[in-house]
């Protein structure tokens, strides 16, 4: 049991790692691509000027090294368990920023209320399932 919960973990922990790879990829395309991607897989509608691009790339770039270090505690879960306790932390956080921005979301990003559930819903899943595939401490 205990190694299929490793396997299963490492497997989610690399997924981490591919989307925010990607993530961070998405915010050095073209500034009008990255506006693209942002509407079809968030729904929200940004305004593609240079301070947006800046402040996407540097958000990238928290995002990359957030998915590397996910991806750093997939290569040893028990040895890294703080970091996948950190990792869990900041995905409901992220939750708790969304839940508390709703109406922000929905007015300046033109965010579907659904949308902006699926979001925080993914959140919350991620979180947990950090939690419950946690390794045991050694």
């Amino acid at each position: 049991m205990r190694k299929s919960k490793t396997a299963l973990l490492r497997i989610f922990l690399l997924m981490i790692l591919a989307y925010h790879l990607i993530l961070c990829a998405v915010t050095f395309l073209p500034a009008e691509t990255a506006k693209q991607a942002s509407h079809l897989f968030f729904g929200m509608e940004i305004a593609a000027d240079s301070q947006i691009v800046y402040m996407s790339r540097l958000f990238g770039m928290y995002a990359a090294i957030f998915g590397i270090s996910m991806g750093i505690a997939a290569i040893d879960p028990p040895r890294y368990r703080l970091l996948l306790i950190f990792g869990g932390i900041l995905f409901f956080a992220r939750a708790i920023n969304n839940i508390m921005m709703i109406e922000y979301l929905r007015s300046v990003f033109h965010m579907p209320l659904v949308r902006i559930w699926q979001c925080i819903i993914t959140l919350v899943i991620f979180g947990t399932s950090l939690f419950v595939l946690l390794p045991e401490k050694e």
